[in-house]
């Protein structure tokens, strides 16, 4: 319980950002949606922001995990990476759950999240005690990614139907799997070369960055326009 504990700490901490953001897109859509206005360009720019900054996140996390563990824990061993190294998916599946959970909540669609959130506790549940006896806490890591990454694709497929964005998000996809190269080469390369690995990460974290503004999954210029403050 420990170790599971020391790695989601970091997990919670990333976390934070998608809950904030999701303090914001709540209200804002809860306003959208009564009014009548299409929902459709703040969900993209929120959807696009958060998998940009959630992949990113994802790929310092997992190539550089056995550092970040090692520099916070002066007991951990490699098991603590490895665990550390998985439950940082689930930062990409919770960003996207605060994003599109977040609209399907504005639209008052409960009946639709309980039922997923219902799911996704049957299936932790099921799941820890087939293989925290064997596995300990890789195997209650294993349970937490497959139970967020459930709740993700289940709150993304629930909006594709609702809102009829089917077409819309498979738009989108060209994108998002371009940053996960780029990030999947980059992040590899960074374990080829001689440098720190504080340097390392925030070379691979700049990468990231630098690649979401050309692919325009993040939008400095509506970013201002949907969040910045209001003209007088």
């Amino acid at each position: 319980a420990g170790v599971y504990a020391a790695a989601y700490r970091l997990l919670d901490a990333a976390t934070m950002f998608a809950f904030l953001i999701s303090g914001i897109l709540l209200p804002l859509f809860a306003r959208m949606i009564k009014q009548g206005e299409d929902i459709w360009p703040v969900l993209r720019m929120s959807g696009r922001l958060m998998f940009a900054v959630s992949a990113t996140g994802v790929a310092v996390g997992l190539v550089f995990s056995g550092p970040i563990i090692q520099g916070l824990y002066t007991d951990a061993v490699g098991r603590w990476a490895s665990i550390f190294g998985l439950l940082i998916f689930g930062f990409l599946f919770n960003s996207a759950v605060y994003v599109y959970g977040s609209l399907l909540t504005a639209d008052g669609q409960l009946k639709g999240l309980n039922w997923i959130a219902l799911s996704g506790v049957l299936l932790n549940i099921v799941l820890n005690l087939i293989l925290i006896p064997t596995q300990g806490a890789y195997g209650a890591a294993i349970a937490t990614v497959a139970t967020q990454g459930l709740a993700a694709g289940a709150n993304i497929i629930y909006a594709a139907r609702l809102y009829g964005f089917g077409k819309r998000f498979a738009s989108e996809a060209p994108a998002y799997l371009a940053l996960l190269l780029i990030l999947a080469a980059a992040g590899y390369g960074s374990t080829l070369i001689s440098l720190d690995w504080r340097l390392a990460a925030l070379i691979l974290a700049a990468i990231g960055g630098l690649a979401s503004l050309a692919l325009k999954l993040i939008d400095l210029g509506q970013l201002r326009s949907e969040f910045g403050p209001a003209e007088s």
